[in-house]
């Protein structure tokens, strides 16, 4: 199956079964899967939910990366991102911000002061932008 054939929820169970997860009802108990399942599933989840893609399965990988033990998560955050930090531009860098915005402040700021430091000035300046709106000075 390639990720166009199908739902949005019949690609992303697809790709997660691929990735060695039987189910994204499983996500909340990544922590304690093998940990090349878990490095897997968050590269995956990184890569659907930040990079360019189709928006429903970007939509339901969100929801994989928030469904994941939080502090697990937290700890293993630069895989996660990873692929999308090392290429990823303003948009990429924007979805990142969004989701980590809803998922820990602390991780949201970290994101932001890293996107006001950026070689690209567009990311620079998405980083001002959301630093504005999270109420950082300057």
């Amino acid at each position: 199956m390639t990720m166009s054939d199908g739902s949005d929820e019949e690609r992303y169970g697809a790709a997660l079964r691929a990735a060695g997860l039987e189910m994204a009802a499983d996500l909340p108990r990544l922590d304690g899967f093998p940990p090349d399942t878990q490095a897997a599933v968050l590269g995956l989840l990184g890569e659907l939910a930040f990079g360019p893609g189709e928006e429903g399965v970007r939509r339901l990988a969100e929801r994989g990366v928030k469904a994941a033990p939080k502090d697990w998560l937290l700890a293993r955050l630069d895989l996660l991102l990873e692929g999308q930090l090392a290429q990823g531009g303003y948009d990429e860098y924007n979805r990142i911000a969004w989701v980590l915005r809803s998922l820990d402040r602390p991780a949201y700021l970290r994101h932001v002061e890293r996107c006001r430091q950026h070689a690209n000035e567009e990311i620079r300046e998405l980083g001002e932008d959301l630093a504005k709106m999270a109420g950082v000075a300057g």
